[in-house]
């Protein structure tokens, strides 16, 4: 699978980790969130391709 993105640094993502939560639901319009979204898009739309390519 080639690379489909990149998340930025982000101090917030250790602390919902250590509290066992998820930065998307604690900071909806974080960039990193942003960032987790278009790289799950990113990885339907490869897996789409790939599904496609094997029928």
């Amino acid at each position: 699978m080639p690379l489909l993105g990149q998340l930025p640094l982000d101090p917030r993502v250790a602390q919902a980790c250590d509290e066992g939560t998820n930065i998307p639901t604690q900071e909806p319009d974080a960039a990193v969130t942003q960032a987790y979204k278009d790289i799950a898009n990113k990885i339907k739309e490869y897996c789409d391709a790939q599904s496609q390519e094997a029928t």
